[in-house]
């Protein structure tokens, strides 16, 4: 197992630093990719999953994933429409809760339980905030979090709720 993730760690680190050369961003542009948010998101994305993967340096995991705060930060301060804000707002918070930032890392769960967000972003910010507050000891916060994913029958989910089955 351990070697399968350094295997993967290479790759992620090798495409990140392909992304991040000056000299290829207009090869980037050129083939269509674009600079926008998606690049962003892909970014910090794949800097929180090379922090969660750093075991041994504490030092370049806390970097990653502030580096992933960071860019998942920018994209909510661009006031996204509805539903990437709240996409936006749970990477935030993954990221601080990471970093053992729970109070921060709160605030933007709940921030991102908005109307507009999907059942499965719902389902997602909801599991997500209930680790944070496990980790703070919050259990009964935790569990109240927690009630409506387990109240909801997998089995008898509509059409819109089913991409939320990981979560229930």
């Amino acid at each position: 197992h351990a070697a399968g993730d350094r295997d993967a760690v290479t790759q992620i680190e090798g495409a990140t630093r392909l992304f991040r050369r000056p000299d290829r961003v207009e090869e980037i542009a050129h083939v269509g990719i674009g600079l926008g948010p998606g690049l962003t998101l892909n970014l910090g994305w794949t800097d929180y999953y090379l922090g969660l993967l750093e075991v041994k340096d504490a030092g370049r995991r806390s970097s990653r994933l502030s580096a992933a705060e960071r860019r998942f930060q920018q994209l909510a301060d661009d006031d996204p429409p509805g539903a990437m804000l709240a996409r936006c707002l749970l990477a935030v918070g993954m990221a601080q809760r990471e970093l053992g930032r729970f109070p921060e890392a709160e605030k933007n769960f709940a921030a991102a339980l908005r109307d507009d967000a999907s059942p499965f972003t719902i389902a997602q910010l909801r599991y997500e905030l209930a680790r944070c507050q496990i980790q703070s000891r919050k259990y009964d916060e935790a569990r109240t979090t927690l009630r409506p994913l387990v109240e909801k029958d997998p089995d008898q989910l509509t059409s819109e709720n089913a991409p939320a089955r990981l979560y229930i």
